[in-house]
């Protein structure tokens, strides 16, 4: 959620077992969108979700919304990866509990040992289950860029690289902070609970009240960088 998009693999061309987080593909909030830091959110253990349980419709506050029709307008909108032909057949939507701190997640489900060999031999990756945060239907764009996301991943784009955020953007554009209630309060439960608490320029001297995720890369004062 601004939060939380996840842990993925960080690899650079072939990669082993050894590279591989047992868990979900998680996404934080260096990932959606770029106004949030990585360092937002710490990690969880993944939600025990399932790929049975589809996400098509959810009326929370009164609100509906058909998460199925919103995948299959994305889904033609992939670009060309190593799983991405498999994908209309292969994933399925779930939604995760109410109390996670992840926007979403996307899980192989046949394990990662099968994903590494799968991956290098571009075969059929099996089933794979997207699970999206519910309170994604109270912000449509926000769900669309969340679940690009989310499918950038299922294609075989498993590291947050330049080339996934480009194709997110593509699909789903980011959304600004300041549009996203859900974001502004990911973002201030964030700094409630920081360490950090402000910003101290060692050139200056000057010291100002942390308001954001990101270090700031200069001075509020002086214009140096920090």
């Amino acid at each position: 959620m601004v939060l939380n998009y996840g842990n993925s693999v960080d690899c650079e061309g072939w990669w082993t077992l050894g590279d591989l987080n047992p868990r979900p593909l998680e996404c934080h909030s260096s990932d959606l969108p770029t106004d949030l830091s990585a360092q937002y959110i710490a990690l969880r253990q993944p939600a025990h979700l399932y790929f049975h349980h589809k996400a098509s419709q959810l009326e929370p506050r009164g609100l509906v919304m058909d998460v199925e029709e919103v995948l299959a307008e994305l889904l033609p909108q992939v670009p060309e990866n190593i799983f991405s032909k498999w994908l209309t057949k292969r994933v399925s939507l779930t939604w995760l509990e109410p109390d996670d701190d992840r926007l979403g997640m996307t899980r192989f489900e046949d394990g990662p040992a099968e994903l590494v060999r799968r991956r290098r031999l571009s075969l059929d990756p099996g089933p794979i289950t997207i699970g999206l945060h519910p309170r994604l239907v109270e912000e449509p764009e926000l769900l669309r860029h969340t679940l690009a996301h989310e499918l950038i991943h299922a294609s075989g784009v498993l590291n947050h690289s330049k080339h996934l955020h480009d194709a997110v953007d593509n699909i789903a554009p980011g959304v600004s902070i300041s549009k996203s209630p859900m974001l502004q309060e990911m973002r201030d439960d964030f700094l409630g609970s920081a360490r950090v608490k402000s910003w101290t320029c060692s050139n200056c001297g000057y010291e100002w009240k942390r308001s954001t995720v990101r270090k700031p890369l200069r001075c509020h004062k002086c214009a140096r960088p920090l």
